[in-house]
């Protein structure tokens, strides 16, 4: 086990998680400032019936800034548990703990949720936008990304399973 625990991979891993933590801490005020904006703008919308963005019509914008909002939420969610996670690894004797995985879980989760609520909201301004200003953006990507991130949890998942069993054995 000392082995493992002072081998290359995962003192560079450790020490990119030190630097990851304040690209994170950055990250999240980022994202923090940007929903704040979101937010605002949402409140002038919702109380301005009409506020609109060029070309869209009102119910259109309030439906493009709700979708942004959600990206926004998403994203500094997900920046908080990376942070978390980054922060564990830095710290713990390995990276598979359950706090890690629980952590993954979590940010699959808020791409899936986050997938199905844009995807709503972009059939709903597509629906509403007038024919020559109807595009649909298909966020694929958070759908991958949640894809993803669960098929790493369950190899975290099982890397905690051999941790626990490992550190019990010895």
């Amino acid at each position: 086990m000392g082995d493992v625990q002072k081998s290359e991979s995962l003192a560079k891993l450790r020490k990119i998680c030190r630097y990851g933590v304040w690209v994170l801490i950055a990250a999240i005020a980022v994202i923090a400032a940007f929903l704040v904006v979101c937010l605002a703008e949402l409140a002038i919308c919702l109380s301005d019936p009409w506020f609109v963005t060029i070309p869209l019509d009102h119910t259109a914008t309030a439906l493009s800034i709700l979708s942004t909002t959600a990206s926004a939420v998403s994203g500094l969610l997900v920046c908080i548990m990376t942070y978390r996670i980054a922060m564990t690894i830095s710290c713990e004797k390995s990276p598979f703990n359950h706090e890690n995985v629980i952590s993954m879980k979590h940010i699959a989760a808020i791409c899936m949720v986050t997938f199905a609520v844009i995807l709503v909201l972009e059939v709903f301004l597509w629906a509403t936008s007038p024919a020559d200003n109807a595009q649909f953006d298909f966020p694929f990507q958070l759908a991958v990304t949640g894809l993803v991130t669960y098929i790493f949890s369950l190899l975290f998942e099982y890397g905690a399973a051999l941790q626990t069993e490992s550190d019990e054995f010895l």
